[in-house]
């Protein structure tokens, strides 16, 4: 099974992740490491302000998740934020397999207040906050396609009873 994670920065993904890592079953890929490796190669050449905008990412974490998901079976988790509904249908189709999304919710007030409350990436401060926009606007689609958790006023360990239950 490969469960994707999406949801705005702030909505508990990370955190989900690591109540999920507890069972054996669970692998955790992180989809973003696709892009640190093309940052050196096409940022010098072709620079974007957001690495989902290279196609090379999008077959190259397409084909991670389903490389790993072969390898080791189980529940392959992919906490990773995508609101750009084409690069959504490219990501599906690379990994080729029955994707269950879930999309964590939070309303917009708590949510600024979560990005400007972490202390752990102060630098991303910013970038996370102009993301809210586009999380906004990618809602119709992530509501249509993928199973809505709100966690406004959810506890982390109620998020991830949730997800479970999900999951075989």
């Amino acid at each position: 099974m490969i469960l994707w994670v999406n949801g705005p920065f702030g909505a508990g993904k990370t955190t989900l992740c690591r109540a999920l890592e507890a069972r054996p079953d669970v692998t955790v890929v992180d989809a973003e490491q696709p892009g640190y490796l093309l940052q050196p190669i096409l940022g010098p050449k072709r620079p974007v302000r957001n690495f989902q905008d290279w196609p090379a990412w999008r077959v190259l974490a397409a084909d991670l998740v389903r490389s790993v998901h072969d390898e080791l079976g189980g529940v392959v988790v992919v906490p990773q934020s995508v609101f750009v509904e084409a690069y959504w249908d490219e990501l599906l189709a690379g990994i080729g397999e029955p994707v269950v999304a879930v999309t964590l919710h939070v309303d917009r007030a708590a949510l600024e207040r979560r990005i400007r409350r972490d202390l752990r990436e102060r630098s991303a401060r910013r970038w996370r906050l102009e993301q809210v926009d586009a999380y906004e606007a990618a809602r119709p689609w992530l509501e249509s396609r993928s199973t809505m958790i709100d966690t406004t006023e959810l506890s982390p360990s109620a998020v991830a009873e949730a997800v479970s239950a999900m999951v075989p």
